[in-house]
């Protein structure tokens, strides 16, 4: 799943949510793209999934390689 809203929409509101109800069944866990800061991960981690961070630095997008290296890093 992907969420782009507006900041302040509430995204990470309901993942979090998400996540800790979702995990309670099953496996679950996030990637999270940001500029420079890690708050949403850590917002995310409360849920106790597993989150992985990318940092973006200077580009509001992720690339397609940036995802599948952070999850290869995690293994």
């Amino acid at each position: 799943m992907s969420l782009v809203s507006s900041p302040e929409s509430g995204k990470t509101a309901f993942l979090e949510r998400t996540l800790s109800l979702l995990g309670k069944s099953y496996r679950v866990a996030a990637l999270v793209g940001d500029l420079a800061t890690e708050n949403d991960a850590a917002r995310l981690r409360r849920s106790l999934a597993p989150v992985r961070q990318i940092v973006t630095g200077s580009v509001c997008h992720l690339d397609a390689t940036q995802p599948l290296d952070s999850l290869q890093q995690a293994c």
